[in-house]
């Protein structure tokens, strides 16, 4: 009896002093995985749900010969997994990454059966002959299944100029139209906010048309305009991603789509979408970077998108930056810390002789915006009358006129703004003019609920290149 309760005693203590050597020092503590940060709750969190959706998509499949079924499943996955790989040297609690990764292959390897890694690798490999899958699914699934194989850092699918990016925040398309040489003296940027969400949100969130029956009108419009390059915000569905694609493919040489992590990132009251950004233009980039806000809503991933223009020697001769930003009066805050996050990004940039350019769906009203824009910005001085007079909008919310026609009162907001940073200004001069999308009394035949916002960025004499 004594030996046996003595064997007790060894185990218990034992097990206490392991449970708490492995314990994390400080729970609060967040632990930085590129831009994102974690405390270790919520990494278990992260862990936790990752295995939720193992058991629900993957176990309930027979994923052996539908490599659809494994996308459909892995695309709600892969950044998670893509996160696990990227913190695994980085925090104090790696069992919970232990057993993240041990469930996702414990789960492979039996809908697999015999032979899973060549199985699954015969299904990567296979899938760019299949026209059914769409190619957002097969980027996402190849990234993180290679990322998952390495012991190296993940790199993007996209050209060798192009640096290394610490998480699948993005996928990239050629287009076919040759790469245009920058002339030394101009370049024009359109942003534009298209509201291209699923089914019939637009109706619902800006009272458009959904987006199916306007592309064509988006994509005359952005052609029209003879932008070099399109910053676009409100992309919330796949399928408006490669639709605007094929629209613009032969007007543009580089696109840059799905930017954000698609996924739930530890909370089960997101609805999992990206940022909504998407850029296509005619000059090669450089460094393109998507960087989450650390303060994000339950609902959209949002974060800011930035990337060098490059002329024809491969010499950065800007650098852009795009975002949306939280809407509504409640988000104000939340937009606050936003812009800090953003204006804090500008700053560490190490060249202060480029030139910074932040263009979006700013979703800041006159009376918000005024104080930081003077500080840190400078724009184009045609607007400055804009911001306060009622006469001038950047959108307008159509909703009412579909709930009474006869009683519809456009709600005119000036919310998206192309801005110049003052570091590095001296070497352009900015001019920004609006392309109309919408007239207020006829939603039904809008383009977007914001209207296009076309800059032209014009290098001082002294300054060509």
């Amino acid at each position: 009896m004594n030996k046996y309760f003595f064997i007790i005693i060894i185990f218990l203590f034992l097990s206490f002093f392991y449970k708490n050597l492995s314990k994390p020092k400080n729970d609060h503590v967040p632990i930085k995985i590129g831009s994102i940060k974690l405390s270790s709750q919520g990494l278990e969190g992260y862990v936790n749900e990752l295995n939720y959706y193992l058991k629900e998509d993957f176990t309930s499949k027979n994923l052996t010969d539908s490599l659809e079924a494994l996308n459909q499943a892995g695309l709600k996955i892969a950044t998670k997994l893509a996160v696990l790989k990227n913190i695994e040297t980085l925090t104090d609690n790696p069992s919970l990454i232990r057993q993240g990764k041990y469930s996702f292959w414990k789960v492979v390897r039996k809908n697999l059966k015999k032979d899973w890694k060549k199985q699954l690798h015969n299904l990567i490999e296979n899938s760019k002959y299949n026209s059914s899958l769409p190619s957002h699914q097969f980027f996402r699934l190849q990234s993180i299944i290679n990322s998952l194989y390495s012991k190296k850092s993940y790199t993007t699918f996209l050209k060798p100029t192009e640096k290394k990016a610490s998480l699948p925040m993005f996928s990239y398309k050629d287009g076919k139209a040759s790469e245009k040489s920058f002339n030394g003296k101009s370049f024009t940027v359109l942003s534009f906010n298209i509201c291209f969400t699923p089914d019939d949100m637009p109706l619902v969130f800006g009272g458009m048309l959904p987006w199916q029956q306007r592309i064509d009108k988006v994509a005359s419009t952005i052609k029209d305009s003879g932008a070099d390059i399109v910053c676009m915000q409100e992309i919330f569905d796949h399928n408006g991603y490669e639709a605007l694609y094929e629209s613009l493919k032969d007007e543009y040489s580089h696109f840059y789509m799905h930017i954000g992590p698609w996924s739930f990132q530890g909370s089960f009251k997101s609805l999992g979408f990206g940022s909504g950004l998407m850029v296509a233009s005619k000059y090669p980039l450089d460094n393109p970077q998507f960087i989450p806000f650390d303060k994000d809503n339950a609902h959209i991933n949002r974060g800011v998108f930035s990337f060098q223009v490059l002329d024809k020697e491969g010499k950065a001769i800007s650098h852009i930056y795009t975002t949306h930003l939280e809407p509504f009066e409640e988000g104000k805050k939340l937009r606050a810390k936003e812009l800090e996050q953003i204006i804090g990004q500008m700053e560490s940039e190490k060249d202060e002789t480029i030139p910074k350019i932040l263009c979006g769906d700013l979703n800041l009203p006159p009376d918000e915006q005024i104080s930081w824009i003077q500080k840190y910005f400078t724009h184009d001085l045609q607007l400055e009358k804009f911001y306060n007079e009622d006469n001038y909008f950047t959108s307008c919310d159509f909703t009412k006129f579909w709930v009474d026609p006869t009683s519809f009162e456009a709600k005119k907001e000036f919310l998206d703004y192309s801005l110049l940073y003052k570091k590095g200004s001296e070497k352009l001069t900015i001019t920004t003019n609006f392309i109309p999308t919408f007239k207020t009394q006829n939603p039904q035949t809008a383009t977007s609920d914001h209207f296009g916002l076309l800059t032209k960025l014009q290098f001082n004499e002294s300054e060509e290149l």
